[in-house]
């Protein structure tokens, strides 16, 4: 009796695993753009410039290979705005409603990808 009750445990617990494991190739997360973008806005801070462009991610690792940057916070990084010549080139966020490009703002007690126009956060939508 012993014998079986300790194969019943054992193929008890391969099927639960091979259920775990299944469930988890079933809904594990998909990436998305905002997790693996493969274009990122730029947006120039300078206030007489303003200008904004998209790059690849190529060539944004590019541009910031020829800036000598090598720190370790890439939203640190400015890189010069071929408008305007200024080091004031961030990289930025798009909103996905309304289309503005804005930096992230860290540091208040609000979503930091909080859209200053039209007030939506994707991050607000992936926690509700």
């Amino acid at each position: 009796m012993d014998n079986r009750h300790l194969q019943l445990k054992i193929i008890g617990a391969c099927v639960c695993i091979t259920v775990a494991i299944a469930l988890f190739f079933l809904f594990k997360p998909k990436p998305d753009e905002s997790t693996t973008p493969e274009h990122l806005s730029l947006i120039c801070t300078n206030d007489k410039c303003g200008s904004d462009i998209t790059v690849s991610r190529n060539e944004y690792i590019n541009l910031v290979k020829q800036s000598g940057y090598t720190g370790a916070f890439p939203n640190q990084i400015l890189l010069t705005c071929s408008k305007c010549g200024q080091k004031s080139v961030r990289v930025c966020e798009k909103c996905i409603k309304c289309g503005k490009l804005f930096l992230l703002s860290y540091g208040n007690k609000d979503y930091p990808d909080r859209c200053p126009q039209c007030d939506y956060s994707k991050m607000e939508q992936r926690f509700k």
